[in-house]
């Protein structure tokens, strides 16, 4: 599929855009370990792997943290309340919500959420520095399309990556989240670019493949971890952004 990409009319595109968590960065040590962590602090015993069990289905009950037209402050707040709902439910499916009853679950979700917020909860993969430079150094616009919420911007400043970015996108901007296609559009209308001449690149086939390609724009699978590769089908993948820019057609 890539001699395909390579052959496309346009194929070196003028912007790239990612996803973050799972393509750029990743939660050090694991979601489970982190969440666990922080609860050691609080005098409550948490087995991580059973919080990276139960995290999924507390992020597909909490629903969608899309939020229709309210003002930015109103936004941080829904956002943070989003996330505490799905924080409380992770430990309520691993039988410890009794353990965080009133304050001491607020002053945990609280650390919990502020620590996301920094580089301590944080791996930049080795990389995601040299590809975007490389990018950047031809002439590609370099953007964030993540489902993340309003902490991307003081954690791409801490994690040392807003020198490679060109502008971030989230849910609360676009008032939609991947795999709508209204969330890429607003990302290209602030780069005054037509679907055809941007790439998507994320770890999720739905939300940045599929997401991506229902509105227009190329989309690139990266497989870190080797999960997809026998269920890919004609979906461009890579394992490293070191295999991007031959992708795409650019020299090194």
């Amino acid at each position: 599929m890539s001699d395909q990409l390579n052959r496309s009319p346009d194929c070196a595109p003028r912007a790239t855009f990612f996803d973050l968590a799972g393509t750029l960065i990743e939660i050090r040590g694991g979601l489970g370990v982190q969440y666990a962590a922080v609860a050691r602090e609080f005098g409550v015993q948490a087995d991580p792997e059973a919080i990276d069990a139960a995290f999924p289905r507390a992020f597909r009950a909490a629903g969608r943290m899309v939020f229709p037209h309210p003002d930015a402050e109103e936004v941080a707040s829904l956002e943070k309340g989003f996330w505490k709902d799905v924080v409380r439910l992770v430990f309520a499916g691993i039988g410890l919500a009794e353990q965080f009853e009133g304050v001491p679950f607020d002053r945990y979700f609280d650390r919990l959420f502020d620590h996301f917020a920094t580089a301590a909860g944080w791996n930049v993969y080795p990389d995601v520095a040299p590809a975007l430079d490389r990018l950047r150094r031809h002439g590609i616009i370099v953007g964030l399309i993540t489902n993340f919420d309003h902490r991307v911007f003081p954690l791409i400043d801490a994690l040392d990556l807003t020198r490679f970015i060109d502008s971030i996108t989230i849910p609360a901007l676009a008032g939609a989240a991947k795999p709508e296609a209204a969330i890429f559009e607003y990302a290209l209308a602030r780069h005054g670019l037509r679907a055809s001449e941007a790439v998507q690149i994320g770890d999720s086939i739905r939300d940045d493949v599929e997401g991506a390609r229902a509105a227009g724009l190329r989309g690139v699978l990266i497989d870190r971890k080797g999960r997809w590769a026998t269920t890919t089908g004609d979906t461009p993948r890579i394992r490293t952004l070191e295999e991007l820019l031959p992708l795409l057609g650019l020299p090194r």
